[in-house]
């Protein structure tokens, strides 16, 4: 796996897959106090845990491969861009603190929001948020760059 970042006040992280074939496992990242966009475009990546605190965090998923993970944010603000065809369902808490699931199409479903037709969606993420003091947008207009 390659891990890569450009610097000048905002991070930008991309996890791309190398010549020796797919990456699995898992990842965790910690913004404190800053900007950060990560990519998971052409990842395979497994497991991923974001936390965002008194900062902002964009996140750039892949539809071709199944995650699961978490995100959180505390005086923040987190950003999920999901391809149209990548089920996503997010078991979300919050405390003080703003999303826009169903003016995107998440539809509410027992205690998750998920993008209709979830079940039968070839691959899929599946997150639990947590956001307290902050905000948390799925496919933002401007995009998550």
């Amino acid at each position: 796996m390659r891990l890569s970042r450009r610097c000048r006040g905002r991070e930008t992280l991309s996890l791309r897959n190398d010549a020796d074939g797919p990456c699995e496992g898992s990842a965790r990242f910690s913004v404190n106090a800053g900007s950060t966009h990560i990519d998971l475009t052409g990842s395979t990546l497994e497991s991923l845990t974001v936390s965002t605190n008194a900062g902002s965090t964009s996140l750039t998923m892949d539809g071709q491969s199944d995650l699961s993970g978490s995100v959180s944010t505390n005086l923040g603000e987190v950003k999920l861009c999901a391809p149209s065809r990548l089920g996503l369902q997010i078991r979300a808490s919050d405390s003080l603190s703003g999303n826009n699931f169903g003016s995107v199409g998440l539809v509410h479903v027992g205690d998750v929001w998920q993008t209709p037709g979830y079940d039968t969606s070839a691959h899929k993420a599946a997150l639990t948020a947590s956001t307290s003091l902050g905000g948390l947008s799925i496919s933002p207009a401007g995009g998550c760059k």
